[in-house]
């Protein structure tokens, strides 16, 4: 079975962390073939420059260059937790490891604008309950208008 350059090659441009080691792996064919069809197409410099557009992009918009940001040094620190994670087994260690984890979680989460599971519950649990007001209301309008006399008329025909 011939292997798909093109998925591969798109695969490659799709994000600057995949390397042709991992799609080789992942193919299921030998790093040398990848890499000699990537030096014949001109993969890594075709990447570099959607990387600089990309980063160009970004940068020219604040709001996302800042998240750009954010997100790298969380991914940064992410792979130190993972490795701190393997080298240490002390309670206390493993304690700051997960509070660090839970930490960068909650920070991803926001900058990201993803809501945890409580914001979704509550979102959930408002959209029920503005259902069933609507529904109230629309038992109640089925009786139709009511017109109330004026007070100071009504003031008026009690002194008499």
């Amino acid at each position: 079975m011939q292997p798909d350059w093109e998925e591969m090659k798109t695969e490659y441009y799709s994000a600057s962390h995949i390397t042709l080691k991992m799609l080789a792996e992942k193919y299921d064919i030998t790093f040398a073939a990848l890499k000699r069809r990537a030096i014949e197409q001109g993969w890594y410099r075709e990447k570099k420059e959607h990387l600089k557009k990309t980063h160009t992009a970004q940068s020219e918009n604040p709001v996302l260059a800042q998240k750009q940001k954010i997100n790298d040094i969380a991914d940064k620190l992410l792979e130190n937790i993972r490795e701190s994670s393997e080298v240490t087994d002390k309670p206390t260690s493993i304690y700051n490891l997960t509070s660090a984890l839970k930490n960068l979680t909650a920070i991803i989460r926001d900058v990201n604008e993803m809501p945890n599971w409580k914001d979704r519950q509550s979102v959930e649990l408002s959209l029920l309950k503005l259902d069933a007001a609507r529904q109230k209301q629309g038992a109640e309008e089925e009786g139709g208008v009511v017109i109330l006399p004026d007070v100071k008329c009504e003031q008026a025909r009690n002194e008499e």
